[in-house]
């Protein structure tokens, strides 16, 4: 009964904390629209919008993709070896077509975000 008190309480909290990251996230772009002396609230904005259940369903897939070989070679490496040697057989355009898309998937959001505080901190907006 412990172990599944721990569960649901780890459950609860990760839920209460993903609650509360929306909320707060919410908040600053109201403040971030309602600001008229902030001249980059274009970009803020922009680098504030969420991203959509896409890239997370991605990122899923992709962590899974990769994890999976491993975890089947450690738990039998017979099935493990013929599982690298059925991957090597996969065309590079496969490859690289999947290594684009995890890649963005991974690095998108976080790239927007750099390139709005860059532009943010770099160009310096006139006052109307």
């Amino acid at each position: 009964m412990a172990i599944i008190s721990a569960i649901v309480g780890s459950v609860t909290k990760l839920w209460t904390n993903h609650q509360n990251s929306k909320d707060a996230l919410s908040e600053r772009t109201t403040d971030l629209i309602k600001s008229k002396e902030s001249h980059n609230h274009t970009w803020e904005l922009a680098a504030l919008a969420g991203e959509g259940f896409e890239l997370k369903v991605i990122r899923l897939i992709a962590f899974i993709e990769v994890t999976l070989g491993t975890a089947i070679s450690v738990v039998s490496p017979e099935y493990g070896a013929e599982l690298w040697t059925s991957l090597a057989l996969v065309p590079g355009w496969v490859i690289g077509l999947k290594v684009t898309i995890f890649g963005w998937a991974f690095g998108s959001t976080p790239i927007k975000n750099a390139a709005a505080g860059l532009v943010g901190g770099v160009i310096k907006f006139k006052d109307k």
